[in-house]
C-alpha cells in the first residue's frame, strides 16, 4: 500500500494473500491490523477513528490501534495488531501477528 493513500485519522483495506489487512494513519503513525472486527466480523477499515482508536461500523466497538484492546465495556476480543513499517513511501506489513517486518535492504 502507498503512503499517500492515507489521510491522517483515516484507514484503508486491502486483501493481501487472501487476508484482509486494515492500515491506519494516527498522528503520523501508520497501524496496521487484521481488518476484521474480532466480535462482529466487519470490516474496520474506513471506519472512524478518533484518540488512537478505531471503532467498529456495525457495534461501534473501540478498538486501540496501539494493542488492539477493545475499549469497551463490554470488553470483546482484542483486534490483532500487525508489525507495519514505511519504505520509500510503501507500506509494508507483517501477515502474522508478532513478526516483525522482515529487513529486505
Amino acid at each position: 500500500m502507498r503512503m499517500d493513500a492515507l489521510q491522517d485519522n483515516g484507514s484503508i483495506g486491502e486483501i493481501v494473500d487472501g487476508i484482509p489487512v486494515g492500515v491506519a494513519l494516527v498522528n503520523g503513525q501508520v497501524a496496521a491490523f487484521r481488518d476484521i472486527c474480532p466480535h462482529a466480523g466487519a470490516r474496520l477499515s474506513g471506519g472512524k477513528i478518533r484518540r488512537g482508536r478505531i471503532f467498529c461500523p456495525v457495534h461501534g466497538a473501540p478498538f486501540s490501534l496501539d494493542d488492539g484492546a477493545c475499549l469497551s465495556p463490554q470488553r470483546y476480543p482484542s483486534l490483532q495488531i500487525l508489525a507495519a513499517r514505511v519504505i520509500d513511501g510503501w507500506i509494508e506489513v507483517a501477515l502474522s501477528g508478532n513478526a516483525e517486518v522482515p529487513d529486505v535492504g
